[in-house]
């Protein structure tokens, strides 16, 4: 950015070069120390910038390189002086105007987040908002490593953290903590493994506790199948943690209703905008407008430059993308269909990776509602950890 500055009060132009030996003009240009940037070659024609004092001596290598030289463009302080000296108003409005920007770059404008996947980026701008990393806050008086460690304490799952302010960008940068497995001590809190629902154990894989039912052993809910009460043959006891999983064959049943007369969102085809300054957070409207018919709403921000500077100034364009509700009335057959896509979500809910044995799926029209029945017979883990109190259990 410094260097932008600095070429824009110096004053540079942008020439063209024409001629088979172009690349041999640049060459010697480079070899005798002219500064050349914005290169760009296109079949025998050479552009590039200088500045605006040397351009001059560029054509002393054109002729002995047998190039056409141009200037395409000139710009820079220099010339826009040049242009507006008799425009004194303009000028001064222009130095002040400069000056505005200068001391608003002092300022915090815009801040990005990195790193975050599952932490929200709203989490994380609230809570450095909390701590004094907001819009339009003084870069001089931020303290970075103080907002880092309240935001570090404050945020559980961030294993790292780091804010780094470069002019009026403020950029938080996170590494998300890996939760650790969770490590269960013998001694951990005594636990039963407990039947979850009615069923006939097909398999216990326990890796703690006794077992007090076998394969093929018909349970009820609440059964204990795996006890936490270890027994010894010299009368001892102790009460440990069970662990164990337990797949039985159960019954689950899911219902589905659909009502016949539903009200759907149809949209018009036609859209709006509304336009909006955002400034220290608030929105100023540019244009106010009624709009008769419902829209969802898309809201993109863009950042106002001027020159080199980006403004503390965002440009929001609101997309209305209008619909209206309407009445319909659904089919047998299409309520059916959206049943069994409500019942396909339903099923990997509740009953999730379990081996499916048997399916019986009814439908009918009830109460102006398809209702769809699907009874399944599957095998599903139904182990349930339920922790007791050692001083309540008796022989």
């Amino acid at each position: 950015m410094l260097i932008s500055v600095l070429r824009f009060l110096k004053g540079y132009v942008c020439f063209r070069a024409e001629g088979v030996f172009a690349e041999r003009f640049l060459t010697l240009l480079i070899k005798n120390g002219f500064a050349v940037w914005d290169i760009r070659k296109e079949d025998y024609v050479l552009r590039g910038c200088v500045f605006a004092a040397k351009y001059k001596l560029l054509r002393r290598f054109a002729r002995k390189t047998n190039v056409r030289l141009r200037i395409d463009t000139k710009c820079g302080a220099p010339f826009f002086v040049r242009e507006n000296k008799r425009r004194g108003g303009v000028l001064l409005g222009a130095v002040i105007f400069i000056a505005f920007l200068s001391t608003m770059n002092s300022f915090v404008w815009r801040i990005d987040v990195v790193g975050n996947e599952t932490v929200s980026n709203e989490l994380i701008l609230q809570t450095a908002y909390k701590y004094g990393l907001r819009t339009g806050a003084p870069a001089a008086s931020l303290d970075a490593l103080d907002i880092e460690r309240r935001m570090f304490i404050e945020l559980k799952d961030i294993s790292w953290i780091a804010i780094n302010i470069e002019e009026s960008t403020a950029t938080i940068n996170v590494k998300e903590s890996i939760p650790a497995p969770r490590m269960l001590r013998d001694n951990d809190t005594p636990c039963n493994v407990v039947a979850s629902r009615d069923g006939v154990i097909r398999r216990i894989i326990a890796s703690a506790g006794q077992e007090m039912l076998t394969e093929g052993n018909v349970v009820m809910k609440g059964d204990v199948i795996v006890s936490g009460i270890i027994g010894y043959s010299d009368g001892r006891r102790e009460w440990k943690h069970a662990r164990a999983r337990v797949y039985a064959e159960t019954e689950h049943s899911i219902t589905v209703e659909i009502p016949l007369e539903q009200t759907e969102e149809h949209r018009t085809g036609t859209h709006a905008y509304r336009g909006t300054l955002e400034l220290f957070g608030f929105e100023f409207p540019l244009r106010e407008k009624a709009y008769e018919h419902e829209a969802y709403i898309f809201r993109n921000t863009e950042p106002v430059r001027f020159l080199w500077f980006e403004l503390p100034v965002k440009r929001v364009k609101y997309d209305y993308m209008f619909y209206d509700k309407v009445a319909v009335t659904l089919t047998e057959n299409q309520a059916k269909a959206r049943a069994l896509e409500a019942l396909e979500l339903r099923r990997a809910a509740e009953l999730g990776d379990a081996e499916i044995l048997r399916s019986n799926i009814t439908g009918i029209v009830r109460d102006g509602c398809f209702v769809l029945k699907a009874d399944y017979l599957c095998i599903m883990d139904i182990a349930e950890e339920q922790s007791f109190e050692p001083a309540l259990v008796t022989d």
